[in-house]
């Protein structure tokens, strides 16, 4: 193939055929890089909401966690905007199938602290009892309050 000359006129058919060729034109290739982008901006917005809640709890001097006061800023953050974009849910549903090994910390710190908390173990089966059942109630008015109602049929 002849190479064209300087400021020639050739077209896209004297150019390489694969120079400018889109990764999605490839058979077989499977392209990540929206979702991989998207995956990021998610932790992203999760790991601001999360910094900015312990910059705050640091500079006020609060007695909460850092994370808790970010969670509730996200939480302020999504109600004032009214839905949650497609990055932050599916960065959020990419750590709920971590949520365990999130959870392990508190219960190896039991674990150990188990001579400490002896004489309190009435008082952690309540808080755990009560706990639970206020997780449940709250699950399940969220449920009843979000959930779509199934309509009626027509033959009814």
């Amino acid at each position: 193939m002849p190479v064209d000359a300087p400021g020639s006129q050739a077209g896209p058919a004297h150019s390489h055929p694969h120079r400018f060729r889109s990764s999605a034109t490839i058979p077989g290739f499977v392209d990540f890089r929206g979702a991989a982008m998207s995956l990021l901006r998610g932790f992203l917005l999760l790991t601001g909401f999360y910094l900015l809640g312990e910059s705050l709890a640091f500079v006020l001097d609060w007695p909460v966690s850092g994370g808790v006061v970010g969670m509730i800023l996200m939480t302020l953050f999504l109600m004032v905007r009214g839905r949650v974009n497609k990055d932050l849910g599916m960065a959020s549903q990419s750590l709920i199938a971590f949520l365990t090994m999130l959870i392990m910390p508190g219960v190896v710190g039991i674990y150990f602290l188990g001579e400490e908390l002896a004489g309190q173990w009435l008082a952690i089966a309540g808080s755990l009892v009560v706990g639970t059942l206020l997780s449940v109630l709250t699950t399940l008015w969220l449920m009843a309050r979000f959930m779509p109602t199934p309509q009626e049929s027509p033959h009814d």
